[in-house]
């Protein structure tokens, strides 16, 4: 382990090393990671316009959900992730929110219900994971409601929910992506009032971070390519 963490430091040194005197370009190696949904719309374009920008930059990208990516930015395994906004932090670490995408009730066409409430407790549920952050952010705002569900399943994929969802399996809670314009046919959004349900999608680093130089012009390609 000492030995791993000395390379990691080693690599980092090197990176710095050659990062001295580029005023404007970015020469380093960056690891970046995303929750899923974040990596289809969202992380590509961004990456994209950042290494046209910078040619040198060597760009790394992992998957995985929430608390991995979060607990591999503290642990120095990856150097910035998008990920849902975390309700709490730990210390050294900055969340900076890149945008809100609003929560929408989820049913196929084939439903005959009208109102939320009915959607989600007359018909089978799709949980997404309530093992994951965002499944417990949802849960305890459907508890807040009073609502009474029927647990159909329990998925840890949105693209998969949907799916599931478009074809009869159930209703479920989903967010409405950014960059998805075309909607599913077989599918039906019906958004939250009283009050609306959203949820942010944040830029995690440490505050401690060699590659802050990276970390802002990463957030700053997000920002730009958000509609």
């Amino acid at each position: 382990l000492r030995l791993l963490e000395h390379a990691r430091q080693m690599r980092t040194v090197a990176d710095d090393i050659r990062a001295i005197g580029e005023a404007d370009t970015l020469v380093v190696s960056v690891t970046s990671g995303g929750v899923p949904s974040a990596l289809v719309r969202l992380m590509p374009p961004a990456l994209a316009r950042l290494r046209a920008a910078h040619p040198r930059l060597d760009i790394q990208i992992r998957s995985g959900l929430s608390e991995q990516l979060l607990a591999d930015v503290l642990n120095r395994d990856l150097d910035v992730a998008l990920v849902p906004e975390p309700e709490v932090v730990a210390d050294g670490m900055i969340s900076a929110l890149i945008c809100r995408e609003p929560l929408d009730v989820l049913a196929s066409t084939s439903v005959t219900q009208t109102s939320i409430t009915a959607i989600l407790t007359q018909n089978p549920f799709i949980w997404f994971s309530r093992s994951t952050l965002p499944g417990q952010q949802l849960a305890r705002h459907l508890r807040h409601r009073k609502l009474v569900l029927k647990t159909a399943m329990e998925i840890d994929s949105i693209e998969a929910i949907e799916s599931l969802v478009a074809n009869g399996f159930g209703v479920s809670v989903s967010p409405r992506r950014t960059g998805f314009t075309t909607p599913d046919p077989k599918l039906r959004r019906i958004s939250f009032q009283d009050p609306p349900l959203s949820r942010g999608l944040s830029l995690i680093s440490l505050e401690r971070n060699p590659r802050k130089r990276v970390v802002h012009a990463l957030r700053g390609e997000l920002q730009h390519i958000l509609p």
